[in-house]
């Protein structure tokens, strides 16, 4: 009978579902479920990925020079990513002790506050074990996490152009069914399956 639905999982505004996880277009044949948060971390990463092998990754310079302190842990990850750093829009390198001088940042981050967005991502760096990811080595798994934290959010509300921008862009990567750490950004329904959820025998209306 499939799931029942709840009112705790959408909200009705003017006729309109909003805070929802997914997308869902159609290609005329089937229904697809597009991940929004996932899609639009798959073009984001390989848009970095792209201006990166240009040497043509956005930074954005800050007014004057931020020193944050790191915890301890996440110094030898530091260590172990400038280089990538560097190649994806930081300017960024130690200032003595657990202190570390901050320049640039990537402009895929926006308005996000410099210091704790570098330590999530170097937290999430160092906290994904190796079967979390999809893809290998420092700089694209450091390109995977800034994609990541730059992304829409699950259930953030869109407009119908962000959407479409989304479905249209993803679809044209090179892979658009995961996302650089492995999950589904796609999830295609066929009309049979479709039609069958709703008690039906053909994709024609009635």
């Amino acid at each position: 009978m499939g799931t029942r639905f709840e009112p705790r999982n959408a909200q009705l505004r003017d006729g309109r579902v909003v805070h929802l996880r997914a997308i869902a277009p159609s290609d005329g044949e089937e229904l697809l479920l597009v991940d929004q948060h996932t899609a639009h971390e798959r073009v984001r990463f390989e848009r970095l990925l792209e201006r990166a092998g240009r040497h043509a990754v956005e930074s954005q310079g800050l007014l004057s020079p931020l020193v944050v302190e790191l915890s301890p842990d996440l110094l030898p990850v530091l260590d172990g990513h400038v280089e990538a750093l560097r190649e994806l829009g930081y300017d960024v390198e130690p200032f003595g002790g657990g202190a570390t001088r901050l320049r640039a940042v990537p402009a895929i981050l926006g308005t996000r506050d410099p210091g704790p967005a570098l330590e999530r991502v170097l937290r999430d760096l160092k906290e994904r074990e190796a079967a979390d990811w999809a893809v290998a080595g420092t700089r694209d798994r450091l390109a995977a996490t800034l994609a990541c934290h730059s992304a829409v959010r699950a259930g953030q509300p869109l407009n119908v152009e962000q959407m479409s921008s989304i479905v249209r862009d993803v679809l044209r990567t090179a892979h658009p069914t995961l996302c650089p750490h492995g999950r589904p950004t796609i999830v295609r329904v066929p009309r049979e399956e479709l039609s069958r959820w709703f008690g039906r025998t053909g994709w024609r209306r009635q």
